[in-house]
């Protein structure tokens, strides 16, 4: 059981909201400016209708699966 709020503790902290500005230098750092085709732009508009640049954020799908993340992967 200590176990289990140990590790509960430790995802929330390390949740995040970014900024606009602060996410898009993040995707830039790591060569997502032209991945498979998307520019940069493509990518912050995507992950903020998903999640609002949230990295805990949890979407219920009608079909029973749960999307997670910033991009919303099942």
């Amino acid at each position: 059981m200590r176990s289990l709020v140990f590790l509960l503790l430790v995802a929330l902290a390390s949740a995040k909201v970014y900024e606009r500005c602060e996410w898009a230098r993040v995707l830039k750092a790591h060569g997502m400016d032209g991945y498979y085709g998307n520019s940069l732009a493509d990518w912050v508009c995507l992950s903020k209708w998903e999640s609002s640049w949230t990295t805990t954020s949890t979407n219920h799908n009608t079909d029973g699966s749960t999307d997670y993340g910033i991009f919303q992967i099942k």
